[in-house]
C-alpha cells in the first residue's frame, strides 16, 4: 500500500479506527489529529498523577508526516527499480523467503502481518513489501517517538528477523541499474532504502532532504509529483523544531511591534536595490513630532485645567501654544480612531478592569465616538494648525479588530481556514462579539494563559459557518489576540487597503503606519506564504507554502510603493513614516519611498552607551547613501519602550542625548511625558495615567532652556547633505569612540555638535571626517572625506582666529584657525558632556583688536561670557599706565632693593621677572653654599618645596585627559590597599586630594613652619629611608579624617603623596620617571629633576635655617629633607624653568583646555576669600575673577615663589635658600611693575 499501514491495535486504542480504511497520502491536519490522540493518551495517570510511560520526548505531527512521506517515496523506490531491474523486484523475493522459512511459516508471517495492520493488501508481494517498510520505520531511529503506531513487535520476532534476512540475501547479489553501481550511495534495494537513515539518524527532517536531493536518478518523475508534498513535510517539521508554536502566554493585544531590538541598519545588498526617494515638501524637514496617548493625555487635562476634557475639540488652545512654543510642528495622537469592542471586552475578562481596547485593535477608520467624532477632529486640527502644527494618526494596515466591520462583513479579506489548524484548540468560552450577525471567540487557552493559538472562530449566525481566521502576527511572539490578519496576497485587499490610507491621508497630512515592515512582500512571503520546505514563522503556515514563483503572481509588486506611489498622485502633501525594524530601514525609505522610517538602533545603542556601535550606524550609513540619515526618526523613546527618564535619567546622559536628538539630521519624536519627567509607560489600552505624577519643573526648565532652541532651528538640522561625522584623536593616537562630533548647517550658517556619551573623562582632536558618499547625475559615487576647517567653510589662513559660542552654556571661545586646520579643534570633556558650537565667526588679530594676545590671555579656556568684552577690558589693561604708576621697570632702583635685603640677610637667592618668553630682569644674591664660598648665580638650582605640587598636579591632570586617571573615580579603586589611609573611603577622588579638600590628616602642621615642627615629624622614620612615596605612608597611615571630603578647604601635603601614589599605580613607573615624562621634558625644564639627594646634585643652593644667631651661624637644613624628592614638594629647579611651566601650561602645551582651565579655578567649596585654590595651583581671586596664579614654597631652608599675573601676562619668580625672603621680594616686584597683589 502507498500509505503508511498503521498498527490495529494501536488505532483502537487511540479511538482512530476510521483511519484503517483510510486511503491517500496523510495530510498536515489528519497528522495533527494522531499525533494529538498519541500524546493524549500518553498524559498522566487519571488514578496516579503520575506520568505513564513515554519515549524520551513526545512526537510532532510533522514528524508523522514526514514518515509517512518516506514510506511513499520508499514504495516508489521499489516500483522503480523493479521496472528497471526485474530481478529487484519484490514479487522475485517471495519463493526466496518461503524456501528460507518454509512456505507455511513464511505465509503464516505475512497473514499475521495483514491481521495486525488493517489495509495491507493481500497479494503475498505486496504484503511483504509493507513488512519490509514497517521493519524500516521501526529501525529508523528519527521515527522512535512514533514507534508504537507501527510496532512490529506483535509479530514473531524470530521469523520476522529470519525473513528480512532472506530477503537481504536475494537482494544483495542484484544492483538496482547495472549502469549505475553505487549511484545515491547504495548498491542493492534494501541498501537504498536505509540510506536515509544511515545520512540522518536523528532527524526526519534532514532524511526527507536526502530522498529529495539523491533518488532523482531513480525516481525521475515519479520524486516530481511527491516534490511539494516532502517540502511542505519538511517546512512543517522545521517549524515544529525550532519550537514556533509559542505557549505559556497570551497575545499582548494588537500591534505596538516591539521586535525592533537595537539591531543596526543594515545596506548589505542594497547596491542592486533601485533608488527612489520620495521627495520632501519644504515643511517636512522641519517636522519635530510629539506623541500623545490620547486617553491618558485627555484625562491629565482635566486633571491640570479642573475640568473635563474629553473630546478633541476640548483640548485648550493653551496646551497648543505650549506645544508650539517648543518648537513641535506635529503632534501624534495614538489611538484616535474607533477601537474593536471585543478587544476591551477580552482585556476586562482578563482582569484588566479599567482597560479600553487596544489602540491597534480597530473597528473602523472612523475617530472614536467617544473622542468626539470626525467633527472634534476637524475643530482640534484647525486650531492646531493656527500654531502651526499638523496632526498625525496612525494607520495599522496589517490587521483590523477581530470584530471590525470588515471582518463581519467581509471574511474574504483576512487568511483563514475552514478548520482549527491544531487538534488541542478548543473555541467554547464566551463570544465576545456584539453584532448578532457573527460570533467571535478566542481559543480557549488563551484565558488561562497555557497557549497563545495563531487562529480564532468566526461563526455566522445565519449560516452556521465557522471559519478560523489568524490573529495578526509578526513571527517574533505571541500573536496578538484581539486582531485578525489581512490577506496581503489578495490584490482587492491590497487596493481596499489603499484606498483606506488615502482616506486617512485626506485628514492627517502625517500618517505613521505601525509594523510596516511585516507587509515588505519578502515578509508577507515569509510569515504567510513560505516556500516549500522553508518552514515560515508563523505555526501552521509551512502547510500552505507555495513557490516563489506562484508568490509573484499573487503579489508582484511591493505594496509599499504601490502605497506610495498612489499618496504621491492623489494626496502629496502628506509625509508618510514607517514603522520599521528587521534591517530595512534604508530599504523603505531609499526604494520603497517612504518619507521617513524608524531608527531603534538611536535609542538602544545611546542608551547602552554603545558608541562605537552607533558610530558605525552613522558611518556605514554616509558611506553607502548619506541621504538615508536624513529619513531616520530620532526618539529617546516609543510607546512600545519604557520612557525616556527610566532609560536615561533626569541627568546631564539625559540632556546630552536629548541634544543629539535635537541637532542629528531626520526627524525627532518626542514621548508622552518626556518633557514633563514621567516615569509611566502608557499601555495602548491604559484610558489614564495610573500613577499620579507630578511635572518635573526643574527637569522642564532645562528641557525649555537647552533642547527647545535646537527644537526651534530644526531646519538647520534636519539635512544631510552637509552633515560630517568626525573622528576624535587622542593625543596618543587612539580613536576616542564615546564622542559624537558632528557639523551640519543650512546655507553659510554651520555648527558643530561634540557629546561624551559616557561617566569619565575624555579628550582629543576633531579634524577629519569619516568617509561619505557623494553621488553623481549619472548614478555613480565617489568616497570623500572632509577635514573640519573646510566643513566649516573656514576661509581664513594660518593667523586668523576663530570665534565660537557654546550655546549650551552660552560661553564664547577662540580657537585659532591654523591650529584647527593642522592639527584639529581641541575639546576637552567630562562626563555626559555636550557642546554645540554655532555663531562661528573669523576674526582677524590686529593693532586694534588683538585677538592673538587674548586667546594667549585666557588659554585654553572653555570660553567667556562675552569675547567682545573680554577683548575690551583687555586692551583697557593694556593701556599706557595713568599718572603716578611707573610707565617700565626701574630695573636699578629694584637692584639696589634687593642689595639691600641681601646686605641685611633678609634675601639670598634668585629673582625672575618673565614676559612674553623672555628674561625681563635678573638678581642673583648672597651665597648658594656658605661651606664652599660659592655665590648665587643664573646658573644656580634651588629646592622649591612646595612648588612640587604644580608638577605633579599637571602629570595626574595630563593622565585624567588619556583616560589613566579620572578625577571623581573612588581611590579605593585606584590604590591598592596598603597604600591607602585608614579613613579613606568610597567617596574620595583624585579631584579631593589635587584641591586639597579630601578631609584627611597630614603628616605635619602647616601652619607650624619651625625646626621643631619638621623635625618632630621625623621621629618615627629617618628621613634618609624615604625614597618613593610609599615610604611616607606610616607618617599619616592610621590618622583620623578631619572633615568629611569636599566639605572643607585645608592645605595639606599628605594629599599630593597620596596623589604620587595613585600616579604609579596607574603608570607602573617611579613617580620621578613620570614627571619627567608627562612635566619636565614637555614643558622645556631641562634644568630640573627629581633627585637622590645623598648623590649630591650639582649647582645646587645649600637651604639655611635663619635663627636668632647670628646670620654665619645659621645651620643648613641636613635632617629635615628627604632622602628623594617627593610628589608635595621635592623638585629641584631653576627660575628659568619654573617660568618655562607658566608658559607651557598657558600656551595648552602640557593640557587640554578644559583642564587646564580647571587647573586654574577654585576647586574648593564657594568661597569669598582672596586667596583660592585650584588643582596643585594657589589662585588670587578678585571681583569674582582669577587674577594670579602660581605657588609658593616654605620648608626650613627654602623659601619660594612662583606668582603669574593674568592681567600683565607677567611671571614673578623669587627662589630663595633661606627660609625667608620670597614672600616680600615677590611683593616689592609685583609694585614696581605696576601689578596689584592684595596678600
Amino acid at each position: 500500500m502507498e500509505r503508511i499501514p498503521f498498527l490495529g491495535a494501536a488505532l483502537r486504542r487511540l479511538d482512530l479506527d476510521a483511519l484503517a480504511a483510510w486511503t491517500g497520502p496523510l495530510q498536515p491536519a489528519t497528522a495533527r489529529r494522531i499525533v494529538a490522540r498519541l500524546n493524549a493518551d500518553r498524559a498522566l495517570d487519571a488514578v496516579t498523577g503520575t506520568p505513564t510511560a513515554t519515549p524520551a520526548r513526545l512526537p510532532l505531527p510533522g514528524e508523522l508526516l514526514a514518515l509517512s512521506l518516506l514510506h511513499e517515496a520508499a514504495h516508489l523506490a521499489i516500483v522503480e527499480a523493479a521496472r528497471r531491474q526485474p530481478q529487484a523486484a519484490l514479487a522475485a523475493a517471495v519463493p526466496a523467503v518461503r524456501q528460507s522459512l518454509g512456505a507455511d511459516e513464511a505465509d503464516a508471517l505475512l497473514n499475521e502481518f495483514a491481521d495486525a495492520f488493517p489495509g495491507v493488501e493481500k497479494p503475498a508481494d505486496l504484503r511483504l513489501e509493507d513488512l519490509l517498510l514497517v521493519h524500516l520505520a521501526n529501525a529508523n531511529p528519527a521515527a522512535a517517538p512514533l514507534v508504537e503506531l507501527v510496532d512490529e513487535g506483535v509479530l514473531p520476532a524470530d521469523t520476522l528477523a529470519a525473513a528480512i534476512q532472506a530477503l537481504e540475501r536475494h537482494q544483495a547479489s542484484i544492483p538496482i541499474d547495472p549502469d549505475a553501481t553505487g549511484a545515491g550511495g547504495a548498491r542493492s534495494l534494501l541498501d537504498l532504502l536505509r540510506e536515509p537513515a544511515r545520512q540522518s539518524p536523528d532527524s526526519l527532517t534532514g532524511q526527507l532532504r536526502y530522498v529529495r536531493e539523491h533518488w532523482g536518478w531513480l525516481l525521475g518523475d515519479a520524486l516530481t509529483q511527491i516534490t511539494d508534498r516532502l517540502d511542505i513535510a519538511i517546512g512543517v517539521l522545521t517549524q515544529e523544531e525550532h519550537g514556533l508554536h509559542m505557549r505559556f502566554g497570551a497575545g499582548a493585544g494588537g500591534g505596538g511591534v516591539g521586535a525592533g531590538g537595537g539591531e543596526a541598519p543594515s545596506f548589505v545588498g542594497a547596491e542592486v536595490e533601485s533608488e527612489r526617494f520620495s521627495t520632501d515638501l519644504d515643511w517636512m524637514p522641519r517636522l519635530v513630532l510629539l506623541a500623545k496617548s490620547t486617553y491618558v493625555w485627555l484625562d491629565q487635562l482635566s486633571k491640570q485645567h479642573g475640568r473635563e476634557i474629553r473630546t478633541l475639540d476640548a483640548i485648550p488652545d493653551e496646551e497648543l501654544a505650549a506645544i508650539a512654543a517648543r518648537g513641535v510642528t506635529g503632534l501624534w495622537l495614538i489611538g484616535l480612531w474607533q477601537r474593536s469592542t471585543a478587544s476591551q471586552r477580552i482585556k476586562r475578562l482578563r482582569g484588566n478592569a479599567d482597560a479600553v481596547a487596544s489602540a491597534y485593535s480597530l473597528d473602523d477608520y472612523r475617530i472614536a465616538d467617544d473622542l468626539g467624532g470626525e467633527n472634534a477632529l476637524a475643530d482640534l486640527r484647525t486650531r492646531a494648525w493656527a500654531h502651526g502644527i499638523r496632526m498625525a494618526s496612525d494607520m495599522v494596515p496589517n490587521h483590523m479588530g477581530l470584530d471590525s466591520h470588515w471582518v463581519i462583513e467581509h471574511p474574504e479579506r483576512f487568511i483563514a481556514v475552514d478548520e482549527p489548524p491544531f487538534p488541542a484548540y478548543r473555541f467554547e468560552g464566551r463570544n465576545v462579539a456584539d453584532d448578532p450577525r457573527i460570533e467571535i471567540r478566542i481559543e480557549d487557552h488563551y484565558w488561562n494563559d497555557t497557549d497563545a493559538a495563531v487562529v480564532f472562530e468566526r461563526r455566522d449566525t445565519a449560516t452556521g459557518e465557522r471559519r478560523y481566521l489568524y490573529h495578526g502576527n509578526d513571527g517574533t511572539s505571541f500573536p496578538w489576540n484581539d486582531t485578525a490578519q489581512l490577506d496581503f496576497a489578495k490584490a482587492e485587499v491590497r487596493e481596499v487597503v489603499i484606498e483606506t490610507i488615502l482616506d486617512v491621508a485626506r485628514r492627517f497630512p502625517v500618517i505613521r503606519f505601525d509594523a510596516a515592515m511585516v507587509l515588505a512582500k519578502k515578509h508577507v512571503e515569509r510569515l504567510w506564504y513560505p516556500e516549500p520546505g522553508a518552514g515560515g514563522a508563523i505555526p501552521s503556515r509551512a502547510e500552505h507554502a507555495i513557490p516563489r514563483a506562484a508568490f509573484d503572481r499573487l503579489m508582484p509588486d511591493e505594496f509599499w510603493r504601490e502605497v506610495v506611489d498612489r499618496i504621491a498622485a492623489e494626496a502629496p502633501d502628506t509625509l508618510l513614516l514607517a514603522e520599521a525594524f528587521w534591517l530595512l530601514e534604508g530599504y523603505f525609505v531609499r526604494t520603497l519611498g517612504m518619507h521617513r522610517v524608524y531608527n531603534s538602533a538611536f535609542m538602544h545603542m545611546i542608551r547602552d552607551e554603545d558608541n562605537a556601535g552607533y558610530r558605525k550606524v552613522i558611518r556605514e550609513t554616509v558611506e553607502f547613501d548619506p541621504a538615508i540619515l536624513g529619513r531616520f526618526v530620532n526618539f529617546l523613546t516609543n510607546p512600545d519602550e519604557e520612557t525616556a527618564i527610566e532609560q536615561f535619567g533626569t541627568g546631564d546622559k539625559y540632556f546630552g542625548a536629548a541634544t543629539l536628538l535635537a541637532t542629528l539630521p531626520g526627524l525627532p519624536m518626542v514621548g508622552h511625558g518626556q518633557v514633563e519627567g514621567f516615569t509611566e509607560k502608557y499601555g495602548m489600552e491604559f484610558q489614564r495615567a495610573r500613577l499620579n505624577e507630578t511635572p518635573n519643573a526643574e527637569l522642564i526648565g532645562q528641557f525649555d532652556a537647552l533642547i527647545v532652541p535646537l527644537l526651534r532651528e530644526r531646519q538647520r538640522f534636519a539635512g544631510s547633505v552637509d552633515f560630517r561625522l568626525y573622528d576624535v584623536v587622542a593625543d596618543g593616537g587612539g580613536l576616542v569612540e564615546d564622542v559624537f562630533a558632528y557639523s551640519n548647517g543650512l546655507g553659510p550658517d554651520r555648527s558643530l555638535v561634540v557629546y561624551h556619551n559616557r561617566h569619565a573623562s575624555t579628550a582629543g582632536w576633531i579634524r577629519e571626517s569619516v568617509p561619505f558618499a557623494v553621488k553623481h547625475g549619472d548614478g555613480s559615487k565617489e568616497m570623500r572625506r572632509d577635514v573640519l576647517a573646510d566643513a566649516l567653510e573656514l576661509r581664513g589662513s594660518g593667523d586668523g582666529w576663530l570665534r565660537l559660542r557654546d550655546r549650551r552654556s552660552g560661553l564664547e571661545s577662540l580657537r585659532s584657525i591654523g591650529e584647527i586646520r593642522d592639527r584639529g579643534l581641541y575639546v576637552a570633556l567630562g562626563a555626559y558632556e555636550c557642546l554645540v558650537l554655532d555663531e562661528l565667526r573669523e576674526v582677524a588679530s590686529t593693532a586694534e583688536a588683538p585677538w592673538a594676545a587674548l586667546a594667549a590671555e585666557i588659554g585654553s579656556r572653555r570660553g567667556v561670557p562675552s569675547l567682545d568684552k573680554a577683548l575690551a577690558d583687555f586692551v583697557r589693561a593694556r593701556a599706557p599706565a595713568a599718572p603716578g604708576r611707573l610707565p617700565a621697570l626701574d630695573s636699578e632702583a629694584l637692584r639696589a632693593w634687593l642689595d639691600e635685603r641681601t646686605a641685611n640677610h633678609d634675601f639670598r637667592g634668585h629673582a625672575l621677572v618673565w614676559r612674553a618668553g623672555e628674561p625681563v630682569f635678573r638678581f642673583s644674591g648672597g651665597s648658594a653654599s656658605r661651606a664652599h664660598g660659592v655665590a648665587v648665580n643664573d646658573a644656580t638650582r634651588f629646592a622649591v618645596a612646595s612648588i612640587t605640587k604644580m608638577v605633579t598636579a599637571t602629570a595626574a591632570l595630563r593622565l585624567v585627559e588619556r583616560g589613566l586617571l579620572d578625577l571623581h573615580r573612588p581611590l579605593v579603586e585606584v590604590l591598592p590597599p596598603e597604600h591607602r589611609p585608614v579613613a579613606m573611603t568610597a567617596e574620595h577622588t583624585l579631584h579631593h586630594l589635587l584641591s586639597h579638600t579630601s578631609g584627611l590628616a597630614n603628616y605635619h602642621d602647616d601652619n607650624d613652619q619651625t625646626w621643631a615642627s619638621f623635625t618632630s615629624a621625623w621621629d618615627r622614620i629617618p628621613t634618609y629611608h624615604v625614597r618613593r612615596p610609599a615610604d611616607m605612608l606610616p607618617l599619616f597611615r592610621d590618622l583620623p579624617a578631619f572633615a568629611p571630603p569636599g566639605t572643607v578647604y585645608t592645605y595639606g601635603d599628605a594629599n599630593f603623596i597620596l596623589a604620587g601614589l595613585a600616579i604609579e599605580a596607574v603608570t607602573g613607573k617611579p613617580y620621578a620617571d613620570v614627571m619627567a615624562e608627562e612635566v619636565l621634558e614637555p614643558a622645556g625644564m631641562v634644568d630640573s629633576g627629581f633627585f637622590e639627594l645623598d648623590e649630591d646634585p650639582p649647582r645646587l643652593a645649600t637651604g639655611y635655617l635663619t635663627t636668632d644667631e647670628p646670620p654665619d651661624r645659621w645651620r643648613s637644613n641636613i635632617y629635615g629633607v628627604t632622602r628623594a624628592g617627593m610628589p608635595d614638594g621635592g623638585v629641584i629647579t631653576s627660575p628659568i624653568d619654573l617660568a618655562h611651566l607658566i608658559d607651557a601650561l598657558l600656551g595648552g602645551r602640557l593640557l587640554g583646555p578644559e583642564l587646564a582651565l580647571a587647573m586654574r579655578t577654585p576647586q574648593g567649596p564657594p568661597s569669598d576669600a582672596i586667596e583660592q585654590y585650584g588643582y596643585g595651583c594657589e589662585l588670587v581671586v578678585q571681583d569674582g575673577r582669577v587674577t594670579i596664579l602660581g605657588h609658593g614654597g616654605s620648608d626650613p631652608g627654602v623659601s619660594a615663589m612662583l606668582t603669574h599675573h593674568l592681567d600683565g601676562a607677567t611671571t614673578i619668580v623669587v627662589l630663595c635658600n633661606q627660609d625667608r625672603g620670597a614672600s616680600a621680594a615677590t611683593k616689592h616686584i609685583a609694585a614696581a611693575l605696576g601689578l596689584h597683589d592684595p596678600r
